[in-house]
Order: C-alpha cells, then sequence, then structure tokens
C-alpha cells in the first residue's frame, strides 16, 4: 500500500498534485464560462475528481483497486463543488451515512469506477467521452436516448458475439452437451405471420416472459388449422388476442433482420397433453438452442410489451444522470439494471428459461442489454474487447448464474450445482404449488443424461437415498396441499413438496467432491443400507431405483472405470475458525476425469454411456410412491438444539429413547403441532412421540469438526474413532402411505439397542 495514496496494488492513484499553471488564456475562458461552472486551481487539484479520473483512466487488465477516500461529512468540506452533485447521490441510496467512509474501487476487466461504500451503497460510474477523445477506450461511457433503443447498436453486440464467442451460437459445443438436442415443434413466422412447423436447421429466437393476468391467444387444437394459414395472426380476431408483448417480440424479430420465433403461448398445443409434456420436457434445449432469447423482464402481464423499439413499440422513458467533475469531465452514472424484484425473476417458469439460454436480450428498467457466456453488453456502456468467461469477470450485481450454468458439464453430474438451482427454484413463486414438476421438467430432462438413472420428481436417482435427506436450513415450511396424503400429486418426500422452503442443503451426497478451499475436507460418509422402488413395493408393477453413487468408492487405482485417472493428494494445513487439522485421516488418492482435469473427486462416479441413448426424467405418469424394507423404532422429542450457524433457522430437536436416553436429532420443517420435551430435568413432561425408519447409514471421524447440528451436544457418542449413526425419517402414516415429517440422525449403538420392527415402508 501507497503511504501517501492507500491505494491497492498501485503506488498511487492520486500523489500530491502540483500546482498546475493556468495561463491568462484559460483565466479570460474560465471569466466566460457560468459561474456554476468556475474552478479554481485548488478545486481541480480536488482529491476525489483526480482520483475518479486517474482511475478511469487505468487500463483494462485483470486488477482491483480500492482507495478510501473519507467520510461524506469531511468530503464536502472540499472546496471543490463539482462533486457535491456525486456525494447528494450517495446519500439518497445511503441516507443515513454521513459517517460513513467513501471508497474508490475498480474492479477487473472494468474501465467503470464504483463510488460509495461498498457495491450495494455505491454509483457505478463511466468517463463520458467529447468530440476530441471519443475513440479514446477510456472514455467508455455512452450517451443514450431517452426513448428509443438504438437498434444499430444491438446489432452490434450480435456481430461481435458471432465474430468473437463462436461457444456462444452453439451451446452443445459451449458445453459438449449431447442433451441439449431437442428442437421446437413449431415456430412462428414472422414473414408470412403465421404458425408453421419447424424444421431442424432454422435459426429462430424465443421469447422469455411473464403470462400475468393478460387474457392471450394460445394455440389449440381448435384453431391450429386456421393459424397455420399465411397472414392469419394479422386477422383481427387473432390478432386483437396477441398480447403486446409478443407483437413487440415479433416486430423485434423483424428489425434484427431474423424470421422465426417461438412462444410457448402459440408454439405449444395447449390442449394436447402428450404435445404438452413433450414440449415442456425439451423446453431447456429449446431455449438452449435459439440464437438469442428476448426476455421480457419488464412488467407483471404479457401485455406489458417491449418498449423503446423503434417502428414497433410504444416509447420508453430512460433517465441518464450525468456528473460533472473538476476539469470538465463528466461520467455518466451505470446503474444495475438487473431487478432481482422484478416479476419475470420470481417467476418458476422463467428460471429455466435464464438457465439455458446461450444469449440473452433483456428489457428491464426501461433499457436493453445483452448477456451471452462471455460478455454483458450495455447501452450506456461501450463494447469492450475481452474475450473472458463471464463466470470469470467481476459481475456488477446478481446477472448470471454462472455457478449453476456448470450444472452443463458434458458428462459430470455436478451436485453442488444442482443444489444452487434447486435452492433458486424453490425462491420463485408458482400460480399453482404443483406447477413445480412441469416446470423442473426440463431442467431435469436435460440432466437425465448426466445423472444416471434420470430423474424422480426432483431427486437425482443415482444419490437417491443420500439426496432423500434434504434439508431447508430456514424454518417453517410446509407441504403444497392441505390435504390427506393419498390424494397428494407431489410427494411428500421430495423438495417439491413444499412451499416457503429456503437455503436449501443436500451434504450428505457430497463426500464423493474433493474441497480445494483453504485445505478444507470433511470426513462425513453415507452408506446406503436399503433398496429402493419407485412404487410399492417389489412387484413386476415397481421400479428399481439405480442408487448407485457409491459403487466405486473403494475402488482401487488399477481398477479404475474408463476413463477415470488417480492422482497422488498431499494434504495441505486447513486454516480457519473451527477448522481442525485432520490431514492424517485424508485420502491418499483424488481421482480425475478425462473430460475436464480441473475437476478433482475422492472417488469416480458412474457415468452415462457417450452415446447411449436419453433417459427419461421420471416414468410418464411418474409414481408419486417410493418403497422399501426398513426397520422403524419410537422415540420422543426434546429440546430444541442451537443451529450451527445464526445463519440457519432452521428447527433442530434432539431426540430421546424410551429411556430418556439422548439418541440424536432431528430436523423438522416448523414447530406447529410439535411439543418439544424438557431442557435439563428428567422427570419433566416428555415432548412428541415420533415413529422413526432408517434409511442409510452415516458416519464421521471424532477428531474432526463437522458442520452438525449435534456435534457440541454434551451426550454425542465420542468414543472409538468414528461417531457413527443411521439416517432416519420421521414419518406419519395416511392409510397405507407415510408422509415425511423431518430427517436427522441417530447414534448407531442407541438405534440398534431399541425394541426394532421390520416394515415395509411405502411413502408419498
Amino acid at each position: 500500500m501507497d503511504n501517501k495514496t492507500g491505494l491497492l496494488p498501485v503506488k498511487a492513484l492520486v500523489s500530491g498534485m502540483a500546482s498546475m499553471r493556468i495561463t491568462r488564456k484559460s483565466m479570460s475562458l474560465a471569466k466566460r464560462r457560468r459561474k456554476s461552472n468556475i474552478r479554481s486551481s485548488r478545486a481541480t487539484n480536488c482529491r476525489l475528481c483526480a482520483a475518479m479520473t486517474r482511475l478511469a483512466k487505468k487500463p483494462l487488465e485483470y486488477q482491483q483497486y480500492r482507495r478510501p477516500l473519507g467520510k461524506v461529512n469531511e468530503l464536502r468540506k472540499s472546496e471543490c463543488k463539482a462533486h457535491t452533485a456525486i456525494l447528494d447521490r450517495c446519500q439518497m441510496i445511503m441516507r443515513y451515512c454521513d459517517e460513513w467512509t467513501i471508497k474508490l474501487e475498480k474492479a477487473n476487466l472494468q474501465r467503470t469506477v464504483q463510488v460509495g461504500p461498498n457495491d450495494t451503497y455505491g454509483l457505478r460510474m463511466a468517463l463520458l467521452p467529447s468530440s476530441k477523445n471519443s475513440t479514446n477506450p477510456q472514455y467508455c461511457g455512452r450517451r443514450v436516448h431517452p426513448r428509443w433503443i438504438n437498434v444499430d447498436v444491438v446489432k452490434n453486440w450480435r456481430t461481435i458475439c458471432d465474430q468473437k464467442h463462436p461457444e456462444c451460437q452453439n451451446p452443445s459445443a459451449k458445453n459438449h452437451i449431447r442433451s441439449l438436442s431437442e428442437r421446437p415443434a413449431l415456430l412462428i413466422d414472422t414473414k408470412l405471420m403465421c404458425i408453421c412447423e419447424a424444421g431442424g436447421e432454422q435459426n429462430y429466437l424465443a421469447l422469455s416472459y411473464v403470462w400475468g393476468g393478460s387474457t392471450q391467444l394460445k394455440l389449440s387444437t381448435a384453431n391450429l388449422p386456421d393459424l397455420v394459414q399465411e397472414k392469419s395472426l394479422l386477422e383481427p380476431h387473432f390478432k386483437s388476442k396477441i398480447p403486446r408483448t409478443i407483437r413487440d417480440a415479433i416486430g423485434l424479430v423483424q428489425v434484427l433482420g431474423e424470421r422465426y420465433l417461438w412462444v410457448d403461448a402459440l408454439c405449444i398445443i395447449q390442449d394436447n397433453e402428450i404435445h404438452t409434456r413433450v414440449q415442456l420436457q425439451a423446453m431447456a434445449s429449446i431455449y438452449g438452442n435459439a440464437i438469442l432469447t428476448i426476455v421480457a423482464a419488464q412488467g407483471r402481464s404479457a401485455d406489458h410489451g417491449l418498449h423503446g423499439i423503434p417502428g414497433v413499440s410504444k416509447p420508453r422513458s430512460f433517465h441518464q444522470q450525468l456528473f460533472g467533475i473538476a476539469n470538465g469531465r463528466k461520467f455518466v452514472h451505470c446503474p444495475e439494471l438487473w431487478d432481482s424484484r422484478c416479476y419475470w425473476s420470481r417467476r418458476g417458469w422463467t428460471h429455466q428459461e435464464s438457465l439455458f439460454s446461450a444469449r440473452k436480450l433483456m428489457f428491464v428498467r426501461n433499457s436493453v442489454e445483452w448477456q451471452c457466456h462471455y460478455a454483458i453488453f450495455r447501452e450506456d456502456l461501450k463494447e469492450e474487447d475481452v474475450i473472458v468467461p463471464i463466470a470469470d469477470q467481476f459481475i456488477h450485481g446478481f446477472r448470471q448464474e454462472p455457478t449453476q450454468q456448470r450444472l452443463l458439464h458434458p458428462r459430470l453430474p455436478n451436485i453442488l450445482a444442482l443444489q444452487s438451482v434447486i435452492d433458486h427454484y424453490l425462491s420463485r413463486d408458482f400460480t399453482y404449488p404443483v406447477d413445480i414438476v412441469p416446470a423442473f421438467a426440463g431442467i431435469s430432462s436435460v440432466l437425465s443424461k448426466v445423472f444416471d438413472g434420470g430423474f424422480l420428481f426432483g431427486i437425482p436417482e443415482m444419490f437417491f437415498d443420500a439426496a432423500l435427506l434434504w434439508e431447508g436450513r430456514r424454518c417453517n415450511y410446509k407441504l403444497r396441499e392441505d390435504r390427506d396424503v393419498s390424494t397428494l400429486t407431489v410427494p411428500s418426500w421430495s423438495w417439491m413438496g413444499w412451499i416457503e422452503l429456503q437455503n436449501f442443503l443436500w451434504y450428505p451426497t457430497f463426500d464423493h467432491i474433493k474441497w480445494n478451499l483453504e485445505g478444507y475436507w470433511s470426513s462425513i460418509r453415507t452408506i446406503p443400507l436399503v433398496k429402493w422402488y419407485s412404487g410399492t413395493g417389489p412387484s413386476p408393477e415397481a421400479r428399481a431405483i439405480p442408487n448407485h453413487w457409491r459403487k466405486y468408492s473403494n475402488v482401487g487405482s488399477s481398477e479404475l472405470p474408463p476413463g477415470w485417472t488417480a492422482h497422488e493428494h498431499k494434504p495441505i494445513k486447513a486454516e480457519g475458525e473451527f477448522v481442525v487439522d485432520n490431514r492424517h485421516r485424508q485420502p491418499q488418492h483424488f481421482y480425475k476425469h478425462e473430460s475436464d482435469p480441473n475437476l478433482e473427486f475422492w472417488y469416480p462416479l458412474p457415468l452415462v454411456a457417450k452415446n447411449s441413448p436419453a433417459q427419461p426424467s421420471q416414468p410418464e405418469p411418474p409414481s408419486r410412491f417410493i418403497s422399501c424394507s426398513t426397520t422403524r423404532a419410537y422415540m420422543t422429542l426434546g429440546e430444541r438444539l442451537k443451529p450451527f450457524t445464526d445463519f440457519h433457522t432452521s428447527i433442530d430437536v434432539s431426540v430421546n429413547d424410551g429411556n430418556g436416553t439422548w439418541a440424536g436429532c432431528l430436523h423438522i420443517p416448523s414447530p406447529e403441532n410439535v411439543t418439544l420435551g424438557p431442557r435439563v430435568a428428567e422427570d419433566d413432561p416428555l415432548g412428541s412421540t415420533c415413529e422413526l425408519a432408517a434409511l442409510s447409514l452415516g458416519w464421521a471421524y471424532n477428531d474432526s469438526h463437522e458442520g452438525l447440528v449435534e456435534w457440541e451436544h454434551p451426550s454425542r457418542p465420542r468414543e472409538g474413532e468414528k461417531y457413527e449413526w443411521y439416517n432416519v425419517m420421521w414419518i406419519e402414516w395416511h392409510g397405507e402411505a407415510a408422509r415425511r415429517k423431518g430427517v436427522g440422525r441417530i447414534s448407531k449403538e442407541v438405534w440398534e439397542a431399541q425394541e426394532l420392527q421390520q416394515i415395509q415402508l411405502v411413502l408419498n
């Protein structure tokens, strides 16, 4: 750090500036200016204005800069009044911020400068060019018409992407995914203005939007013969029913020089159940294979429109805020355009549309921007010649899902990315709760060709017994339908069957992942115990669930499946609070697959064969029942346990056996209709009785420090090398099937000491 500037990592952003020589000519020019624009020599040397300019002129590089400038009330004492408007704007955003320290920051591969206390409360500023420096890339800001989009700018974005981002044009090539092979059955021909059959090679755009409450034209078996006729979409009785967003999208396709558009309402036969199901399962591929997805992220219904397209739609109202600083330079405020609170971003159906689209043209906050794998282009910023994946760039605000997009790996199932996607899905809204099943069908259809065995109600079958142990680390979630279990269409054993489920967690499925963060290594292991069936039990009608994720967990380095290689593991000492040095426990080898040398595993995973046919994401119609033969025991609930971290607000309680002995813990969705037991006194009344069924085995080393809620409980068994347990489910029977009420861990020693009953467990 430079002692004079405090700027990291360069020596100086703002050094003590020598007094600038002011000629008589410049003085006379200054006198002719308006009083508000007069700058004194000391004002010209204002450290905030000078620092902003110098930082904005830094070369485009993979380098971060940060410099504290002082508190707001201190900066206001400066003789320079040019930056007063910037401070006023900061205060509007931060409100009570006089005592906050204003920082000047510049992120990796960015020319814009951030002014404010942090990313949340800050102004993103770009230096505006003048006529003398219009071609200088340092002056990256751009003036934008308040009413109309410059279509030539949008076309240039596509040209840049076409010429420099070849992988963006072919998602299948980008991700080597065999599964993005499905294409739409029908398209809108914007030249002939009718519905047409889709061939295998046409370029087409797709529209991602929200229906809202608008009454709109929908394709049906009855009107299909009419809508395939040329100019049918211009017929008054059809045209009047097409909502504004779709009409504007059709016009935009024409303006961009393309012909075909895919829109769900007009390209899926809504009353044909088989056609609809097939197209819904192909949704991820449909958006993935589109050359561009038009995203109508503004408005609450399909009647809102895509404002600002010249000759097509209504004008927009876009306001740019300019800030003049010392030396007459100007900055333009480039606010974050993405709005995570907008209706489109909260709808469940739109998540997969965004996730699988390689290129998106976003209409949001009366502006438009381009998103692809390598760039985010905005109207108010000049395009940069940077060929770096977005996942490796600084992303101002929440834009894309680069971690979730790693789901698109060619061969290797990514359970961490899947967990992230599910958590995101659960935060979205559905008009009908059961819509979460078809809304997830597109993702599961694609990933069934990476996750061996496919999916059953969102549960990957290759990880089935471990994946059944999902938890929500935020409390008070509940079943989607308050009806008898025998009538449920979404089962309770799946995360799909619950609403208000947040911070979705799948830690029991992670033991194959080699963590690289600070050398952390978890010793938690999940061991299969039962054989699962989709259906009500072993019978000709039931189907065995693969559940074979640990198939190669004990394989030797000389017995590896094809494509895998073993590598020597050299443990490093982990650092951080609560981290135990367990290098002596870590495996001697880790494994890599030839499809991606950057990913490392503790053991190989079963993979889908390269040329294998597509696996169904789930049977049609899927059975909501799963079954197994297992043991059960009855225990009582004890005291509520303290969460492992303050971030977790879930309900975790101790479990006691019939003798009052501490047995383990349960994670339950909410405290409703549950009586917890005593906290201290053994003779206090017992809590609710719970019926527990064994699902699998688990263990962890006692000398490790694991993120289990019972880890520090004084009654947890600590003798021996391992803490061993049974993974259990708290069940409640409704007729001949049971539903999930919670999951947990019971000490192996205590469980096996109970009077266990063998049962045929059927879950719904």
